[in-house]
C-alpha cells in the first residue's frame, strides 16, 4: 500500500491499512505515547477496497487520478467529515480530449471515533470508455481512533 505522510508535528503516529505498528508509524513500531497532534495523510487509487485507521484531529486527503471521479462524500459526517468541496486538477499536457488526465482531490477531518466509507465513482474510464466492473467504484474504509 503506498501512502503519503505529513507529520504536522507529531510524538506518535497511528495510521495504518489494519492497526498501530504497521507501516505509517512514527518512531518505533507499535510505539505509542500519550500526547500525539494530528497528521495529513493522503490516499490515491491504491488504496481503493482498503481501511485505514486515523485519529481524531488527522486529515486525509483522497486523491483520484481522473477527473471524471464524482465523490459521494462520508457514509458518517459526524465521524468523518469533508472539507470543503472536491476540486479537479486537469493535466491537458500531452493529454487526447476525453481521457479525463488530472485528479480529483477531496478532503476529510476525523472529527470522532467510529468508522465511515469514503466513496467516488465514474462512469467514463478514458476516451469514450464506459467503465466496467470494479473500475468506476472506488470505497476507502476509515476508523477513527481517539487521539488519547
Amino acid at each position: 500500500m503506498r501512502w503519503k505522510l505529513a507529520i504536522v508535528t507529531t510524538t506518535a503516529l497511528c495510521a495504518t491499512s489494519t492497526a498501530c505498528g504497521g507501516i505509517l508509524s512514527h518512531g518505533q513500531a507499535g510505539a505509542a505515547t500519550s500526547s500525539r497532534t494530528a497528521a495529513a495523510l493522503t490516499a490515491t487509487d491504491a488504496e481503493n477496497g482498503h481501511r485505514i485507521t486515523v485519529h481524531v484531529g488527522d486529515r486525509v486527503s483522497v486523491v483520484l487520478r481522473s477527473t471524471y471521479w464524482k465523490f459521494a462524500g462520508s457514509s458518517d459526517a459526524a465521524v468523518f467529515t469533508p472539507v470543503g468541496s472536491p476540486t479537479v486538477s486537469p493535466s491537458p499536457s500531452g493529454c487526447v480530449p476525453g481521457q479525463g488526465c488530472g485528479t480529483v482531490t477531496a478532503a476529510f477531518l476525523a472529527v470522532a471515533p467510529g468508522t465511515a466509507q469514503i466513496t467516488a465513482s465514474r462512469m467514463s474510464c478514458g476516451e469514450a470508455l464506459r467503465c466496467t466492473g470494479s473500475a468506476g467504484s472506488y470505497r476507502l474504509a476509515v476508523t477513527v481512533k481517539s487521539s488519547g
